[in-house]
């Protein structure tokens, strides 16, 4: 019965080596110090596109509001002329 694949597979000395330097030293930290800056920067973009959208909204709800205030008053003058 195969197992499907390298399971429980023995590392060779070398190749323990070469996994233990990727993922100890300098050049590690650096590059994770790296990539949780990138995310960082990522989400805080995306938080001020979500930012700038609901400004717009907002401005946009504004004018429709003032808008249709400016249709209440012009119809309250037409009542009253036609009275």
């Amino acid at each position: 019965m195969s197992t499907g694949g390298k399971k429980n597979q023995k590392i060779s000395k070398g190749r323990f080596n070469f996994i233990t330097s990727l993922f100890s030293g300098v050049g590690f930290q650096k590059r994770m110090k790296d990539r949780r800056m990138r995310a960082a920067k990522k989400e805080e973009e995306a938080l001020k596109r979500k930012a700038e959208k609901a400004a717009k909204e907002t401005e946009k709800a504004a004018e429709e509001t003032k808008k249709a205030a400016k249709e209440m008053k012009k119809a309250k003058k037409t009542t009253k002329k036609t009275k």
